[in-house]
Order: C-alpha cells, then structure tokens, then sequence
C-alpha cells in the first residue's frame, strides 16, 4: 500500500491500515484452518508409519526360521568353529579333522623387477592387448605399463593379474635386496579350484611359470631357480561321529542340519547345538516395542490438557480411538491357536492385564515367563505367534477370514489399514482435498483484499486531494480576513 501525503492534516494511511486488518480477519481464520488441518494430516502420516512398522515385526514373528534358531558351540575352537541355524537338531558331535582345504598357490622363479628375455613390449590401446598377455584361468590378462615407453615390471605383471579378476589374487615376495618371486594364489580353495594357465607370448615362461606347473620340492623353493607349485589345492578331509566327509570349503553347511562349520586346524572337537531362544525373544521385545510406540502415540494424539487448555491435533478423532480401540481389544483377546495350551499372550509373557490397560494401554514383556513356557511348549508358542513349527502351519485363510495366531490374525486388521489404497491412504486423500479448498480460498481472498485496499486507496487519495484544496482556500479567506481587519484598524487610527 503507498502511503497518502497527508497534506490535509489526516492519517489517511493508518486508516486504510486499520480497516485492511479487521478485513482480512476471515484469511487469518483460513490460514489458522490450514494450519490445523496441515497438523492432522502430518500426524496421521505418523500413524501410518508406527502401524506400518508394527506390521514389519509380524513377518519376523511368522517366521519358523525365529523359532527353530540354535546356538552351537565348539569344545576346541583352534579346530573347529560352529554356528547354529534354524532348524537345526540338538545334540552333541563328535568333528574330526584330517586337514583342511587349500588353495593352491603358484610362484615364480627369483627374479628382478624388471624381466629379461621377452621381446619388445607393445600395447594396442584400441583393442587393448599387448604382446606380452597371458591367460589364467582360461581369461585374457592384459599387461599394461604403469610407464609409457618403457616395459612392464614384476609390479606391473601383478597388478594386471588382479585388474583382470581372473580367480586368483597376485602379490610379490620379496627373497633379497635385489631378487623377487611372483606369487598367484587361487581365490578358492579344493583340489578342483586348481589354476591353469596359457601363455601364448612366453611371459609366464621367462618367470620360470610352465602352463603345467608341478609341485616344488622344499630345495626347489629354497634354490629359487624354478617356478611351480608351492601349495598344491586340496580338500578338506574331516570325520563328523565317525563319518568321512571331503569338502573344496572349509566353511561345511551341509554335513551338520542347520549349522555351519570353519574348519581350521587338524584336531578334534565336539561340537554342541542347542536351541537359541533369544531369537524369538528378541522378535517378540521389538514387537512389543513397536505396539507400545504406537499406542503412546495415539494417546499424545488424543490427549487434552486441562491446565494449559491444549489439545492434541487429533483429539477426538473418532477413526483414530478406533484403531486404538481395535488393537487394545485384540492384544488381549483370545487366538486360534492350532496347539495347546497357549491362546493368550499373557500365557508366554506379554501382559494384556487390566491393570496394563491404562492410559497409554501399554503392554509388558516378561522374558523369563516367556522362557518357561518356549522350554515347555516350543511348538505352541511359535503357532500362538502364527509361526510354522514342526509341520504345524497356522491357518491364515483370507477368503474366508480365518485366522490363527497373532501374526496373521494382527496383520488381517492392519493391512486394509496401511495398503496403498487403504484406509489411511484415503483419510491422506482427504486431508489433502480439504487443505487444497483451504488454499484456494485463501488465495481468492487475497486477490479480494488486494482490490479492496486499491479501492481505498484511491477513495482517500480524492479525499485527501479534496481536504487538500479545501485547507488551501482556508488559509486564503483567513489571510483575506486578517489583511481587511489591519486596513480598517489602520484608518481608525488616523481619523
């Protein structure tokens, strides 16, 4: 707004100000409206997320494989480490190790940095070659120099070999002052993870390195004058109570069901596999966790302060005291549950008590209970929580909305929930219209009030330029008046 002259003696401008203000009370009570409205549908995408996360920890729940986990442990580690799985069996075994799995290792012949005896080095950098390439592995290994004009080093031959990823891993050993040996390790171990070669241009050749290396004896190795073989790949070879067993790994996940064995020295060891309830432990806490973040939620949502006179932003939401409703009614509700004795989550430990149902409807996970009752029942415990156990699958009928089990009877009620589409993505909708509508209105009454102000404007400008003129004619008729009145005072005085 341009500001008024105020040649007539008049705050036109703080007039047009003030009445601009009582104006445009309607748009603060819009934007007030946006601004709410904007609140509840953030707080609602809070929802959806915390129910959304509530959800995820029930596939963790439905899961055997939480169920069935094991520890296994192993009486002499320097031989034998072990890891259980799922589904492994309990028991005690005896592992015996004859010798672990080796890769095998090919060396050159002492040598300098620098090779003799091969022709002058090219590179094509258009086809990328050079006449110095080999095979391993049955791949092409493009030597290049790490220096133009000049040709490749020992380095250099390394560093091509692990550029190329042909299988193996290539470094160099260091014999004296002068002298070095190229060394090309497989990357796997087993006697059928052995390294071929070809070697088209002679490089391998001038290393001492024949397409057909054979094992070196330890003078060999001692002298340096040849390449070969200084660790021929071999398999593992190992007994499991008394059984034979060979394996290309030392990493063994198929002699013991469900657990997996490293194999690092020749001994024996008794290797024993239990059954690991901190798994489904942990899956119930987080589950817990995550249900009791929701519920403390909603209540901050809903919550309203008689002291400070403030509410949250969807208190008295009626959609929302429903959820909570539901999912308080359900947590402590009765499950189908296929095996006996468990159909209550207080049964395994997490307490849906009444006096657990205050306020914020809270739930509580005693893990010792829950340890009691997975020792006694493994079985009924994981089907409570609609988890597979021991052939037993908790029904999870859709058509027919039949449910067993926690798991799949919670994820019923919240997938129509949180799915694209689903209940909470339409309350997102609309929110969203009515923020729009808020928005448009806002914007059609600003464009009112801009030509509401111009049209003041304008009105009090003429008024100004009228009370202007007028003042102007003023000061004229007074300066008029007090000249006549000097004249006839004057002529009194002389007569």
């Amino acid at each position: 707004m341009s500001a008024l002259t105020g040649l007539s003696g008049y705050d036109f401008s703080g007039i047009i100000s003030q009445m601009m203000q009582a104006y445009k009370l309607p748009e603060t009570q819009m934007q007030t409206q946006q601004s709410t409205l904007q609140a509840q549908q953030d707080a609602w995408h809070d929802v959806n997320t915390r129910l959304s996360a509530l959800d995820a920890t029930l596939a963790t729940l439905q899961s055997s494989d939480t169920w069935t986990a094991t520890t296994a442990t192993s009486s002499n580690t320097s031989f034998v480490t072990a890891t259980g799985g799922s589904g492994a069996l309990a028991g005690s075994y005896s592992v015996n190790v004859t010798n672990t799995a080796t890769a095998e290792v090919v060396v050159s012949q002492n040598t300098t940095d620098t090779l003799s005896g091969m022709s002058n080095y090219n590179y094509d950098s258009g086809t990328d070659s050079s006449s110095w390439d080999f095979s391993i592995n049955g791949k092409n290994v493009v030597v290049r120099s790490s220096t133009s004009g000049s040709d490749p080093t020992l380095t250099d031959i390394a560093s091509s070999i692990n550029r190329a990823q042909v299988g193996v891993t290539a470094s160099l050993i260091q014999v004296d002052s002068s002298h070095y040996r190229l060394s090309i390790t497989s990357n796997k171990t087993g006697q059928n993870n052995a390294i071929t070669f070809g070697d088209p241009n002679g490089t391998l050749s001038s290393l001492g390195i024949s397409t057909s290396p054979t094992l070196l004896t330890q003078a060999q190795l001692d002298s340096g004058t040849v390449g070969g073989i200084s660790q021929a790949a071999q398999d593992a070879h190992f007994t499991v109570n008394g059984i034979s067993i060979t394996s290309a790994s030392n990493t063994v996940t198929t002699a013991i069901q469900g657990v997996t064995l490293n194999l690092s020295g020749s001994g024996t060891s008794t290797v024993t596999v239990a059954a690991d309830p901190s798994v489904a432990e942990k899956a119930v806490q987080a589950f817990v966790d995550q249900y009791n973040s929701v519920q403390s939620f909603i209540a901050t949502e809903q919550k309203y302060d008689t002291k400070t006179k403030t509410a949250g932003d969807l208190f008295g939401d009626a959609q929302l005291e429903g959820i909570q409703a539901r999912l308080r009614g359900l947590l402590g509700g009765t499950f189908n549950n296929p095996t006996s004795p468990y159909s209550i989550l207080s049964d395994v430990g997490v307490s849906t008590s009444a006096d657990n149902f205050g306020e914020d409807a809270s739930l509580n996970f005693d893990t010792t209970k829950f340890a009691t009752a997975f020792a006694a029942n493994p079985q009924s415990v994981a089907n409570l929580f609609s988890a597979p156990y021991n052939g037993v699958t908790p029904k999870n009928d859709t058509v027919n909305n039949q449910y067993e089990g926690l798991g799949n009877t919670l994820h019923a009620y919240l997938n129509p929930i949180i799915m694209y589409g689903g209940t909470l993505s339409q309350i997102d909708d609309s929110y969203s219209r009515q923020i729009k509508d808020v928005e448009d209105q806002i914007s059609d009454f600003e464009q009112r009030a801009t030509d509401y102000e111009t049209m003041l404007n304008a009105k009090f400008s003429n008024l100004e330029t009228v009370l202007s003129g007028l003042n102007a004619q003023g000061s004229w008729l007074t300066s008029q008046v007090n000249a006549m009145s000097g004249s006839s005072s004057s002529s009194s005085k002389k007569s």
